[in-house]
């Protein structure tokens, strides 16, 4: 970036290091002379106006808009209406700027996870690919490839791609480990390398023990196998590791529900309530999604009792409006379980 922000203006670092042979070291910064003034969107409209045909105009304007959603604190901030204006923007500017030749990876990058967000894999393939045809080892680039790679069911591409951002680990941001890892190991399996597919995504579950994704490709792969004993370990360390995201509950239910066997959910629920009982929105999620297993099995009445024991201990803890005390006792999400 070529600025950051600070108080109430921002402050522009503008130093043409297209021909300077070097990479840019934002140590060096000071080494230039720094150009600070108010509004910069206002001057670079004008610059655009007067000659729209230069890149870097459309580029720093995607960069000023793209600063105020990157900055966490004040993303959680901004409504959600703000938040698809600014980011509009970002995109109408990034993308001229793309038309007029620019070609730098922070770009590229930006619009390949926009298409892909937006579930255009082949667009946003192409961009990432820029970046690889400029020789940038950018590892956010193969990994976002490895997962484009996977839905394309180019497996051998999506593992290869994988591991490359794998082996720039220590730049890679946790969360993207964690997915990234995910991905090979989705690859490995789809290629018949079983052993090295639980190999990796038990990295996953040691990197995030309170993700549940890894666990459910797990589970499943276990379920192919009809080893249902070890499916019912991991499903308690599961949910033993993170009672709050639902994902896991609903693999429950499945799970039960295919072998027509609700004994074992009934003593893990038992267990969790032990372990949760001063955890108000994990009790209203056992109690919640034990009323819906009562339901499956024919037990309506019982099931409301439970639900309702469900949204007590909800709205300890949520407000009165929020959707999910509504959702207690809607069964349609797990109603094509049986």
């Amino acid at each position: 970036k070529h600025y950051f922000m600070q108080r109430d203006f921002e402050v522009f670092y503008l130093q043409d290091y297209s021909n300077s042979g070097r990479e840019f070291n934002f140590e060096s910064v000071y080494e230039f002379p720094i150009v600070a003034f108010r509004h910069p969107d206002r001057l670079l409209k004008k610059v655009i106006a007067a000659h729209p045909q230069f890149a870097w105009s459309y580029k720093l304007l995607g960069d000023f808009y793209d600063l105020q959603l990157c900055d966490d604190a004040n993303r959680q901030l901004l409504p959600d209406a703000l938040a698809d204006d600014l980011r509009g923007k970002v995109y109408e500017n990034y993308h001229r700027a793309v038309q007029l030749g620019y070609n730098q990876p922070d770009v590229n990058r930006w619009l390949g996870q926009y298409y892909r967000e937006g579930k255009q894999y082949r667009i946003a393939k192409q961009f990432y690919q820029k970046n690889l045809e400029l020789g940038v080892e950018d590892p956010e680039t193969f990994c976002r490839l490895a997962e484009i790679y996977l839905y394309e069911k180019q497996y051998s591409q999506a593992y290869n791609s994988a591991v490359r951002g794998l082996q720039m680990y220590a730049h890679l941001e946790p969360e993207l480990r964690y997915e990234t890892t995910r991905t090979a190991a989705l690859a490995l399996l789809n290629i018949g390398e079983e052993a090295r597919f639980v190999d990796y995504i038990f990295e996953c579950i040691q990197l995030f023990p309170d993700h549940q994704s890894a666990y459910i490709d797990l589970l499943e792969y276990y379920e192919s196998k009809d080893d249902w004993l070890y499916g019912q370990k991991m499903i308690r360390r599961m949910l033993f590791n993170n009672p709050y995201d639902h994902k896991g509950y609903y693999y429950l239910e499945k799970f039960c529900a295919r072998r027509n066997d609700y004994e074992f959910a009934d003593a893990l629920f038992d267990e969790m309530m032990g372990r949760f009982e001063h955890f108000d929105e994990a009790m209203g999620n056992i109690y919640r999604f034990r009323g819906n297993l009562l339901f499956y099995q024919g037990k309506p009445e019982e099931a409301h009792k439970i639900w309702e024991i469900s949204k007590s201990y909800y709205s300890r803890c949520l407000p009165p409006d929020s959707p999910l005390i509504k959702q207690v006792g809607d069964v349609r999400k797990g109603a094509s379980i049986k």
